[in-house]
């Protein structure tokens, strides 16, 4: 009985042993791990960020009410440009040599067009913003597929060319098929140019509109500006009526000078008759 005690005790506490060892590997495991990894930010900071592997077209429409717009588009072209993009098109209407809005096409590295919107801030008030994402990717992919397959059948044919076997009309026919396998090769390579260029380089549509305030805000400049609108208006008008009058004077002056001389006559023949 003694000895099945003592056997039970070993056991009891060969098996306490074991699960001390196992906590304390499982404390230290962690310490042996490795560092650990750093937290992924990524520079949108929490804006879609494209899937690995795809192709995306974005477009960016926005608009905007300043004070200066001229200031403003030049502000945008050289950010534009420093930002290693171009300026598409561009559109300004004025008033009386004053700048009233205008519309830029940008386009701009897809990568850099967060500084792009970071930019706008503190220029004006935003009153549109709109942004697009179209894949594009299955084209991508198919258009260069297509362009390998057509440039590895142009190889197959140069290969069938420089060996000169056949006759006359099939070293001809083989030329002709080279032309238009070429002819496939650079529409295929275009059309795939542009759609790279689709991808790297986002559309930036900006409308830039003067800000106008409120009339009651500013009554002085706002009774100016209606003069102003009234003797433009009255202007408008009189050379609207004197554009009028000059077109229809070579129909006028002369069935006026008509109708005065029927009417002489006709009075000179009564002036007989009563005689």
């Amino acid at each position: 009985m003694r000895r099945f005690s003592s056997v039970c005790s070993i056991i009891a506490a060969s098996i306490a042993l074991l699960f001390v060892g196992c906590a304390k590997v499982d404390r230290a495991a962690p310490a042996g791990a490795g560092p650990a990894k750093p937290a992924v930010v990524s520079a949108t900071q929490g804006k879609p960020v494209a899937p690995a592997g795809r192709s995306l077209v974005t477009t960016w429409t926005v608009g905007m009410t300043v004070n200066e717009p001229s200031r403003v588009a030049s502000s945008l072209r050289a950010k534009t440009e420093e930002l290693g993009g171009y300026v598409a098109s561009s559109n300004a209407s004025t008033d009386e040599g004053t700048q009233r809005g205008a519309q830029l096409e940008l386009r701009v590295p897809s990568d850099k067009l967060a500084e792009l919107r970071a930019s706008l801030e503190g220029l004006g008030d935003l009153t549109t913003d709109s942004e697009t994402t179209e894949d594009v990717t299955e084209a991508r992919a198919d258009v260069e597929a297509r362009l390998t397959a057509a440039r590895t059948e142009e190889a197959r044919v140069l290969e069938l060319m420089h060996a000169k076997t056949g006759s006359i009309g099939e070293v001809l026919e083989t030329e002709k098929e080279l032309a238009r396998i070429r002819e496939n090769i650079e529409r295929l390579d275009a059309e795939r140019r542009t759609l790279v260029g689709r991808v790297d380089f986002a559309m930036v549509h900006v409308s830039i509109a003067r800000f106008s305030p409120s009339a009651w805000s500013t009554p002085g400049q706002s009774i100016m500006t209606a003069w102003h609108d009234g003797l433009h208006a009255a202007k408008a008008a009189a050379v609207i009526l004197a554009m009028t009058m000059a077109a229809v004077a070579p129909f006028v002056l002369p069935a006026a000078a008509f109708a005065l001389l029927v009417y002489f006559a006709a009075r000179r023949f009564r002036q007989r008759a009563l005689v």
